[in-house]
Parts: C-alpha cells; sequence; structure tokens
C-alpha cells in the first residue's frame, strides 16, 4: 500500500511538472531551434523565421520542440535562401503563408495527400516560373486524387510543369482558383460526364487541359445528362478534342 502511494505521488509530480512547462508557452512568444524560430499555440508549432546559411537543401521539421510543425507564417523564409534548390515538406504541415521567397524547384514529399492537405497563398514559395513535386521520391507526372478527397485547394499546382495527366475520383467537388495555372496538364481522367459537370471549378483553372477522358476514353462528344438542370460551360470550353456539348432543354 506504502509503495502504491509513492508511485501515485510521482506520478502527480510529473504531471503537474509537464502541465506547467506546457503552460509556460505564452501564445506569441518565440522559441529558436537549429535555423528556425516558431511560436506555440495550442500545442502546435508556426515557423515565423529561418535564416538559412548553407546547403541546398532544406528539411523543414516535423516537430519544433516537441510541438508538429502545421505552418510557416507569412515572410518567414529570410537569410540566403536563394542557395535552397530542394525542399523536403512534412506530413504535419497545413499551411504555408505569402512571400516566402526561395529558390527551392523541387519539393518532396512522402505521398500526394501530404501536399493536397496545405493550404497555399498565391505566392507562397516563389515567384519563378516553375517547380518540381516528388512524391516518394518518385517525379510527380501522373496526378491521382485518392478516393474520399473531394478538393484540391488554390494555388495547389501553380506552376508545376511536370504533371501530365490528372485522375479524379468519384464524389469529387472542387477545384481551387488556379490551382493548375501555368501547369502543363494534357489529359483529365473522370469516371462520368456528370461527376465532371458538376465540378465548382473556380477561375477555370483546368482550361489548359485538352483531352477529357470518361471511364478511360476520350471523349470528343457530350450529352449532359436530363437529370443535370445546370450545365457548368466553363468545364467543357477548353478541352480541344470536343467536338459538340448537347444539351436538354430542361438543363
Amino acid at each position: 500500500m506504502k509503495k502504491t502511494k509513492i508511485l501515485f505521488v510521482t506520478f502527480l509530480t510529473v504531471l503537474l511538472s509537464c502541465l506547467m512547462a506546457f503552460s509556460t508557452l505564452g501564445a506569441g512568444d518565440e522559441y529558436t531551434e537549429d535555423v528556425f524560430t516558431y511560436t506555440v499555440e495550442e500545442g502546435k508549432a508556426t515557423i515565423v523565421k529561418c535564416v538559412w546559411k548553407t546547403g541546398n537543401e532544406l528539411v523543414i521539421p516535423e516537430t519544433l520542440g516537441g510541438y508538429p510543425v502545421v505552418a510557416i507564417g507569412d515572410g518567414a523564409m529570410q537569410g540566403d535562401q536563394y542557395r535552397i534548390t530542394e525542399v523536403v515538406i512534412p506530413s504535419s504541415l497545413e499551411r504555408v503563408g505569402a512571400k516566402n521567397y526561395i529558390n527551392g524547384w523541387k519539393f518532396y514529399v512522402k505521398c500526394v495527400e501530404d501536399w493536397l492537405d496545405i493550404e497555399f497563398s498565391d505566392n507562397s514559395f516563389r515567384e519563378d516560373p516553375f517547380f518540381y513535386i516528388y512524391v516518394d521520391g518518385e517525379l510527380l507526372k501522373d496526378l491521382v486524387i485518392p478516393e474520399g478527397i473531394t478538393e484540391i485547394k488554390p494555388y495547389a499546382f501553380n506552376r508545376c510543369t511536370t504533371i501530365e495527366t490528372v485522375t479524379l475520383p468519384a464524389g469529387f467537388e472542387k477545384i481551387g482558383a488556379e490551382a493548375f495555372t501555368n501547369s502543363k496538364v494534357k489529359k483529365v481522367y473522370v469516371d462520368s460526364v456528370e461527376s465532371w459537370n458538376s465540378i465548382d471549378m473556380q477561375d477555370t483553372p483546368m482550361k489548359v487541359a485538352d483531352e477529357l477522358y470518361i471511364d478511360g476514353k476520350l471523349i470528343t462528344a457530350v450529352d449532359v445528362p436530363e437529370s443535370h438542370t445546370v450545365f457548368n460551360s466553363g468545364n467543357f470550353s477548353y478541352l480541344g478534342t470536343l467536338d459538340y456539348v448537347k444539351i436538354h432543354e430542361n438543363v
């Protein structure tokens, strides 16, 4: 019984020490680890400054101070960033702010979901005309959106020139503004005309796609189903191989 009490008191002491340590982290307070300065809010870290010193590869850490890195703040990248040509993105990252100008043109992620989860500013990382994405070490050429993902966020693949094909799953709903601006997508694969017609395409971001494939077949003519009361003309306007579109009276 005495041993149990001692163990319980020890556990409480450790727990209180952890809580006190956590409580000392005030919102907005800055901490430094390696080349990164960060803040902590609700148990998550945001990089607010990164002064790069040497080398050409920047590895953004999964954690700082034991806290998951979820964001890179506006203008966080400073110093001699133009030496950086490769950037490793952690799976924890959720947001990249504006004006983080670095010369990196190769970005590495473990899986495509890691990139799709990030909210980008219109000029998050760079102003240069192109960049490449590597998924699990392989150059991304054929972008397959996994089942269950319903949206591609704005600016996600803006200026990514290596993507040649995009495959969208059933139930896909939205492509954000300028998601594929200045890209070189030529082929898009969907499961049905209904799916393509129902996608919300802000600012016609897929206008660079010349060919639409439905159930694996190149489409040269479209018959919009009578069940659709809305025809999204912008979804079909830039398809180079499309000869005509048949629209029913109730659309």
